[in-house]
């Protein structure tokens, strides 16, 4: 069985932009759909790579677990204009 975005994601990034959009992406923690298993590293690595390519032109990024279905969920990482607050 192959896995599903936003159901079998460990983490959601929530992201805020300079000129008003807001954008929300689920983790992709797996290496391809029918991998055996799920690493929330691989998920935090493409988060990184792309809180580096928006850099400034995101206001704030807030990083949560993701609890498919709810709005629950613990905050993990915060970013403002590409700079970690916490």
């Amino acid at each position: 069985m192959a896995w599903k975005l936003g159901r079998d994601s460990f983490h959601k990034m929530i992201v805020w932009f300079a000129d008003g959009n807001m954008r929300t992406r689920y983790s992709i923690d797996w290496r391809h759909s029918l991998s055996k298993q799920r690493d929330p590293q691989i998920g935090f690595n493409r988060y990184y790579k792309k809180i580096h390519e928006w850099g400034e032109k995101a206001e704030t990024i807030e990083i949560y677990v993701n609890i498919y279905g709810t709005k629950n969920g613990a905050l993990v990482e915060k970013y403002s204009k590409g700079i970690k607050q916490q």
